[in-house]
Protein backbone atom coordinates (compact mmCIF):
# COMPACT_ATOMS: atom_id res chain seq x y z
CA UNK A 1 0.00 0.00 0.00
CA UNK A 2 2.72 2.61 1.11
CA UNK A 3 4.22 3.94 -2.33
CA UNK A 4 6.92 6.74 -1.08
CA UNK A 5 8.68 7.39 1.96
CA UNK A 6 9.40 10.79 3.10
CA UNK A 7 12.88 11.01 5.35
CA UNK A 8 14.08 14.45 6.93
CA UNK A 9 17.59 14.43 7.02
CA UNK A 10 17.15 17.91 8.48
CA UNK A 11 14.90 20.27 10.44
CA UNK A 12 16.78 22.96 9.37
CA UNK A 13 16.55 25.94 6.74
CA UNK A 14 18.00 28.99 5.45
CA UNK A 15 14.42 31.17 4.53
CA UNK A 16 11.76 31.67 6.36
CA UNK A 17 9.02 31.43 3.32
CA UNK A 18 5.65 33.01 4.47
CA UNK A 19 3.68 29.92 2.84
CA UNK A 20 5.81 27.68 4.76
CA UNK A 21 4.59 26.27 8.22
CA UNK A 22 7.89 27.12 11.07
CA UNK A 23 8.44 23.67 13.14
CA UNK A 24 8.95 24.33 16.84
CA UNK A 25 11.10 21.30 17.06
CA UNK A 26 14.73 20.72 17.84
CA UNK A 27 16.82 22.04 15.03
CA UNK A 28 19.17 18.89 14.05
CA UNK A 29 20.14 16.84 11.45
CA UNK A 30 19.97 13.32 11.13
CA UNK A 31 23.40 11.29 11.47
CA UNK A 32 24.15 8.96 8.46
CA UNK A 33 25.02 5.59 10.48
CA UNK A 34 21.21 6.40 11.63
CA UNK A 35 19.98 7.69 7.89
CA UNK A 36 21.33 4.57 6.84
CA UNK A 37 19.53 2.54 9.59
CA UNK A 38 15.78 3.92 8.37
CA UNK A 39 16.62 4.16 5.10
CA UNK A 40 17.03 0.12 4.51
CA UNK A 41 14.30 -0.10 6.77
CA UNK A 42 12.11 1.94 4.22
CA UNK A 43 13.26 0.48 0.96
CA UNK A 44 11.74 -3.14 2.72
CA UNK A 45 9.00 -1.66 1.77
CA UNK A 46 9.06 0.93 -1.37
CA UNK A 47 12.48 2.34 -3.22
CA UNK A 48 10.19 5.71 -3.82
CA UNK A 49 12.09 7.92 -1.13
CA UNK A 50 11.48 11.43 -0.51
CA UNK A 51 14.16 13.50 0.90
CA UNK A 52 11.90 15.93 2.32
CA UNK A 53 9.50 17.35 5.28
CA UNK A 54 10.73 20.49 6.48
CA UNK A 55 13.99 21.85 6.25
CA UNK A 56 16.54 22.08 3.39
CA UNK A 57 18.25 18.71 2.53
CA UNK A 58 21.34 20.49 0.84
CA UNK A 59 21.86 22.05 4.06
CA UNK A 60 22.56 18.46 5.85
CA UNK A 61 26.71 19.08 7.05
CA UNK A 62 26.84 15.66 5.12
CA UNK A 63 24.56 15.57 2.27
CA UNK A 64 27.14 13.71 -0.46
CA UNK A 65 27.44 11.25 2.00
CA UNK A 66 23.45 10.74 2.47
CA UNK A 67 23.36 10.64 -1.14
CA UNK A 68 26.04 8.01 -1.60
CA UNK A 69 24.40 5.97 0.73
CA UNK A 70 20.91 5.75 -1.01
CA UNK A 71 23.34 5.20 -4.30
CA UNK A 72 24.50 1.96 -2.47
CA UNK A 73 21.05 1.02 -1.57
CA UNK A 74 19.61 1.35 -4.82
CA UNK A 75 17.13 4.07 -3.67
CA UNK A 76 15.29 6.17 -6.25
CA UNK A 77 15.42 9.76 -4.31
CA UNK A 78 13.30 12.62 -4.54
CA UNK A 79 14.96 15.28 -3.67
CA UNK A 80 12.98 18.53 -2.96
CA UNK A 81 14.82 21.67 -2.56
CA UNK A 82 14.31 25.41 -2.89
CA UNK A 83 17.27 25.46 -4.59
CA UNK A 84 19.21 28.38 -2.61
CA UNK A 85 22.72 25.51 -2.57
CA UNK A 86 22.52 23.75 -5.93
CA UNK A 87 25.49 26.37 -7.49
CA UNK A 88 27.14 24.35 -4.44
CA UNK A 89 26.92 20.33 -5.79
CA UNK A 90 27.97 20.35 -9.16
CA UNK A 91 28.54 16.41 -9.10
CA UNK A 92 24.62 16.65 -7.75
CA UNK A 93 23.13 14.74 -11.20
CA UNK A 94 26.29 12.16 -10.66
CA UNK A 95 24.22 9.92 -8.00
CA UNK A 96 22.87 7.18 -9.42
CA UNK A 97 19.71 7.55 -6.92
CA UNK A 98 18.48 10.34 -8.13
CA UNK A 99 15.12 10.10 -10.02
CA UNK A 100 13.64 13.61 -9.64
CA UNK A 101 14.35 17.52 -8.39
CA UNK A 102 11.42 19.54 -7.13
CA UNK A 103 12.86 23.23 -6.30
CA UNK A 104 10.14 25.25 -5.19
CA UNK A 105 10.59 28.79 -7.17
CA UNK A 106 7.98 29.74 -4.47
CA UNK A 107 10.71 30.38 -2.22
CA UNK A 108 12.20 33.61 -4.35
CA UNK A 109 9.51 35.34 -2.20
CA UNK A 110 11.62 35.35 0.94
CA UNK A 111 15.07 36.04 -0.72
CA UNK A 112 16.31 39.77 -1.82
CA UNK A 113 15.45 40.25 -4.93
CA UNK A 114 19.15 41.36 -6.10
CA UNK A 115 19.93 37.78 -5.61
CA UNK A 116 16.84 36.32 -7.80
CA UNK A 117 18.57 36.82 -11.08
CA UNK A 118 21.66 34.49 -10.00
CA UNK A 119 19.67 32.54 -8.12
CA UNK A 120 17.40 31.47 -11.25
CA UNK A 121 20.11 31.27 -13.08
CA UNK A 122 21.87 28.55 -10.83
CA UNK A 123 18.48 26.22 -10.83
CA UNK A 124 18.35 26.49 -14.90
CA UNK A 125 22.01 25.15 -15.22
CA UNK A 126 20.90 22.17 -13.09
CA UNK A 127 17.82 21.70 -15.01
CA UNK A 128 19.67 21.96 -18.49
CA UNK A 129 22.27 19.64 -17.32
CA UNK A 130 19.48 17.15 -16.38
CA UNK A 131 17.63 17.46 -19.49
CA UNK A 132 20.76 17.17 -21.42
CA UNK A 133 21.34 13.56 -19.38
CA UNK A 134 17.79 12.42 -19.81
CA UNK A 135 18.17 10.89 -16.39
CA UNK A 136 16.06 12.72 -13.49
CA UNK A 137 13.27 14.54 -13.80
CA UNK A 138 13.04 18.20 -12.76
CA UNK A 139 10.01 19.81 -11.61
CA UNK A 140 10.05 23.68 -11.04
CA UNK A 141 7.62 24.18 -8.80
CA UNK A 142 4.76 27.04 -8.08
CA UNK A 143 2.74 25.60 -5.76
CA UNK A 144 1.14 28.75 -3.91
CA UNK A 145 -1.34 30.92 -6.79
CA UNK A 146 -1.13 33.75 -4.32
CA UNK A 147 2.32 33.87 -4.20
CA UNK A 148 3.11 34.21 -7.63
CA UNK A 149 1.97 38.18 -7.49
CA UNK A 150 5.02 38.52 -5.41
CA UNK A 151 7.47 40.58 -7.43
CA UNK A 152 10.69 37.68 -7.11
CA UNK A 153 8.50 34.90 -7.85
CA UNK A 154 6.84 36.45 -10.93
CA UNK A 155 9.79 37.31 -12.28
CA UNK A 156 10.51 33.84 -12.49
CA UNK A 157 7.87 32.97 -14.18
CA UNK A 158 8.09 35.72 -16.47
CA UNK A 159 11.63 34.25 -17.50
CA UNK A 160 10.66 30.98 -17.69
CA UNK A 161 7.98 32.29 -20.23
CA UNK A 162 10.09 34.25 -22.33
CA UNK A 163 12.98 31.27 -22.66
CA UNK A 164 10.32 28.08 -22.76
CA UNK A 165 7.79 27.06 -25.05
CA UNK A 166 5.28 25.61 -21.80
CA UNK A 167 4.01 22.47 -23.37
CA UNK A 168 0.65 20.52 -21.69
CA UNK A 169 1.55 17.06 -20.21
CA UNK A 170 -0.96 14.35 -19.03
CA UNK A 171 0.09 15.26 -15.53
CA UNK A 172 -2.79 18.44 -14.28
CA UNK A 173 -1.09 21.95 -14.26
CA UNK A 174 2.03 20.32 -15.16
CA UNK A 175 4.04 21.82 -18.52
CA UNK A 176 7.35 20.52 -20.31
CA UNK A 177 9.71 23.10 -20.66
CA UNK A 178 12.53 20.41 -22.28
CA UNK A 179 13.05 17.23 -22.02
CA UNK A 180 12.01 15.94 -18.56
CA UNK A 181 11.92 19.46 -17.44
CA UNK A 182 8.38 20.48 -16.22
CA UNK A 183 6.71 23.33 -14.47
CA UNK A 184 3.89 22.60 -12.14
CA UNK A 185 1.25 24.63 -10.60
CA UNK A 186 -0.76 23.08 -7.48
CA UNK A 187 -3.59 23.80 -5.86
CA UNK A 188 -3.23 26.01 -2.11
CA UNK A 189 -3.88 24.37 0.66
CA UNK A 190 -3.52 24.88 4.67
CA UNK A 191 -1.07 23.05 7.23
CA UNK A 192 -3.32 21.65 9.43
CA UNK A 193 -4.15 23.60 13.24
CA UNK A 194 -5.88 24.22 15.99
CA UNK A 195 -7.71 26.80 14.54
CA UNK A 196 -9.39 24.92 11.57
CA UNK A 197 -12.47 22.68 11.44
CA UNK A 198 -13.18 19.26 13.32
CA UNK A 199 -14.36 16.89 11.13
CA UNK A 200 -15.02 12.97 11.66
CA UNK A 201 -15.24 12.10 8.23
CA UNK A 202 -13.33 12.07 5.56
CA UNK A 203 -10.53 9.90 3.62
CA UNK A 204 -7.15 10.59 3.10
CA UNK A 205 -3.59 9.12 1.67
CA UNK A 206 -1.53 9.51 4.62
CA UNK A 207 -0.77 6.60 6.15
CA UNK A 208 -2.07 4.27 3.38
CA UNK A 209 0.35 5.38 0.50
CA UNK A 210 2.84 7.19 1.95
CA UNK A 211 4.71 7.62 5.53
CA UNK A 212 7.42 10.69 6.99
CA UNK A 213 10.55 10.31 9.35
CA UNK A 214 11.41 13.25 10.75
CA UNK A 215 14.84 14.12 11.26
CA UNK A 216 14.56 12.39 15.22
CA UNK A 217 13.36 9.35 13.91
CA UNK A 218 9.99 9.64 14.71
CA UNK A 219 7.42 8.26 12.10
CA UNK A 220 4.35 9.90 11.69
CA UNK A 221 1.44 9.18 8.66
CA UNK A 222 1.79 12.25 6.19
CA UNK A 223 4.80 15.11 5.06
CA UNK A 224 1.77 17.66 6.90
CA UNK A 225 2.58 16.45 10.17
CA UNK A 226 5.46 18.54 10.54
CA UNK A 227 5.10 18.93 14.15
CA UNK A 228 5.15 15.41 14.95
CA UNK A 229 1.60 15.09 16.37
CA UNK A 230 0.82 11.72 15.29
CA UNK A 231 3.96 10.28 16.23
CA UNK A 232 3.47 6.27 15.55
CA UNK A 233 6.31 5.34 17.09
CA UNK A 234 10.25 5.71 16.77
CA UNK A 235 13.03 4.42 14.96
CA UNK A 236 15.63 5.08 17.67
CA UNK A 237 13.44 2.70 19.62
CA UNK A 238 11.95 0.08 17.63
CA UNK A 239 11.32 -0.94 14.16
CA UNK A 240 9.28 0.07 11.42
CA UNK A 241 7.63 -3.11 11.20
CA UNK A 242 6.47 -2.97 14.62
CA UNK A 243 5.42 0.42 14.40
CA UNK A 244 3.47 -0.31 11.20
CA UNK A 245 1.95 -3.79 13.11
CA UNK A 246 0.99 -1.33 16.15
CA UNK A 247 -2.80 -0.46 17.01
CA UNK A 248 -1.98 3.13 16.83
CA UNK A 249 -1.56 3.20 13.12
CA UNK A 250 -3.78 -0.14 11.95
CA UNK A 251 -6.30 2.09 13.63
CA UNK A 252 -5.75 4.90 11.82
CA UNK A 253 -5.35 3.05 8.29
CA UNK A 254 -8.38 1.40 8.68
CA UNK A 255 -10.06 4.90 10.05
CA UNK A 256 -9.51 6.35 6.76
CA UNK A 257 -10.35 3.49 4.39
CA UNK A 258 -13.96 3.65 6.38
CA UNK A 259 -14.08 7.49 5.94
CA UNK A 260 -13.48 7.69 9.60
CA UNK A 261 -10.99 10.50 10.96
CA UNK A 262 -9.36 8.70 14.18
CA UNK A 263 -6.66 11.18 14.49
CA UNK A 264 -7.39 14.82 15.53
CA UNK A 265 -4.84 16.59 13.64
CA UNK A 266 -6.63 14.83 10.80
CA UNK A 267 -10.07 15.95 11.68
CA UNK A 268 -8.31 19.35 11.23
CA UNK A 269 -6.78 18.97 8.14
CA UNK A 270 -8.18 20.72 5.30
CA UNK A 271 -5.88 19.24 2.48
CA UNK A 272 -7.65 16.41 2.52
CA UNK A 273 -10.54 17.65 1.21
CA UNK A 274 -9.27 17.47 -2.14
CA UNK A 275 -10.11 13.21 -1.37
CA UNK A 276 -13.62 13.95 -1.06
CA UNK A 277 -15.58 12.59 -3.65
Amino acid sequence: MIKRIYIEITNICDLHCPFCEKNHRTPESMEPAFFHTVLRQAMQITPHIYLHVQGEPLLHPQFDEILSICDQEHAQVHLVTNGSFLSQYPDLLSHSCLSGIAVSLQSASARLAEAIPDYYASILSMARRASELGTVNVDLRFWRSEGITDPNTSWCLEQLHEEFSFEETSRKNSYAIMRRVYVSFANDFTWPSAGDADDTQGTCLGARTQLAVLCDGTVVPCCLDAEGQIPLGSLKKESLGDILNAQRYQSMVQGVEQHRLVESLCRRCTYRTRFDH
